[in-house]
């Protein structure tokens, strides 16, 4: 689930770290619920270094379930320090995938209209 609602949108869409989704994550979900443990990341804006850091985990096996909380961390090369490692709850995650899914289900949608070929007539 996390693979489809984090790493697929981010390749397959192109989405840039100024698209508006990030806007309305940040409306729809509050990142007060994570604990955010180490933050050496040059991104400026919260929610998209979060989830920027999480497909990044996500992609490199790099989280794991401890107890009732979901942590995960990143880092530009294996030999070097973390750059970002964060902690939330299992129900926090559960929130944020609900939010994600039905924000970028719609984004889905948007694409699909916007696409030059969809809607158009048979010849």
């Amino acid at each position: 689930m996390l693979y489809l609602l984090i790493v697929v949108p981010k390749e397959f869409w192109g989405l840039s770290n100024d698209h508006p989704i990030y806007d309305q994550i940040e409306k729809a979900w509050s990142l007060n619920d994570v604990n955010v443990i180490t933050d050496k990341s040059p991104w400026q804006k919260p929610i998209y270094k979060f989830i920027h850091h999480l497909r990044n985990a996500i992609v490199h096996a790099n989280f794991e379930f401890m107890d009732e909380n979901f942590v995960f961390w990143d880092h530009y090369n294996k030999d070097k320090p973390e750059t970002y490692r964060a902690v939330l709850s299992k129900s926090a995650m559960q929130r944020f995938l609900e939010v994600v899914g039905a924000l970028l289900s719609n984004i889905k949608e948007e694409l699909l209209l916007s696409h030059p070929l969809v809607g158009r007539p048979s010849i």
